[in-house]
Order: structure tokens, then sequence, then C-alpha cells
């Protein structure tokens, strides 16, 4: 019995721990240097790490982002923590730029960036918190 219980009040806890996680939609648009690169719909939850690629070989780009529900002049905004980079011929990541806009929810903001290099990268984002 008490076995029984244990598990049910482990069982709880693990599905409250994840009960606040909301689903946040992106409509995502990036560009390099002028190029379009991708523009993937991404369904993420609240808080946790989503990357997705682009491409073929050794002309992979990559895409992290971490959206989180925030508050911004008392309506409803994403946080959006994105790291935007490409693949060596070896497989390893190279970051080419990292940026961390706030948008309302169901509102489209871009942010565009140039680094050191040169490099860049405009990110176009629409959050919908589901």
């Amino acid at each position: 019995m008490i076995k029984i219980i244990s598990a049910i009040s482990t069982l709880l806890f693990v599905t409250s721990a994840f009960a606040g996680n909301r689903a946040i939609e992106l409509s995502v648009d990036l560009s390099l240097n002028g190029k379009h690169i991708m523009s993937p719909t991404i369904l993420t939850k609240d808080g946790e790490k989503t990357t997705v690629t682009s491409g073929h070989g050794a002309d992979r780009t990559y895409m992290e982002v971490i959206a989180t529900e925030k508050t911004l002049n008392n309506k409803k905004a994403v946080h959006m923590n994105f790291v935007v980079g490409t693949f060596t011929a070896s497989g390893r990541k190279t970051v080419l730029a990292s940026s961390t806009p706030i948008t309302r929810d169901n509102n489209r903001g871009e942010i565009q960036t140039t680094e050191k290099d040169g490099e860049t990268v405009v990110i176009s984002a629409k959050p919908t918190m589901k």
C-alpha cells in the first residue's frame, strides 16, 4: 500500500511540474546576408530549447530558440532567445549570431544584427501562445 501511495504521489508531482509549460507557436523567417534560409513554424514549450536545421551536408544552418511567456505593458508577450549558426564540415556548430527580442503575443517582430565578421542576420518572428 505504501508503494502505491508513493508511486501516485510521484506521478502527481511529475505531472504538476510540467503542467505550467504552455505551448508557444513561433512563425519564424530567417535570412543571412539577404538570402532567405528558412521559414519554420515551431511549436515549443514555454522555457524549453528547440532546434531547427536547414540545408544538407556542409551547407547546413541551425536555429535554436527558447521562448518564454512574459508581460509587456500589462499585455501577454513572448521573450525569445535565438541562436543562429552553421555546421562545420566535421559537424560542429559555429555560432553566427544571437538575439533576444520580446514581442507581444500574436504580433510579428523583426530584429537585424550584423556580426563582427560582417554576417547580417535577420529574424522575423510571430509568437502565438496556445
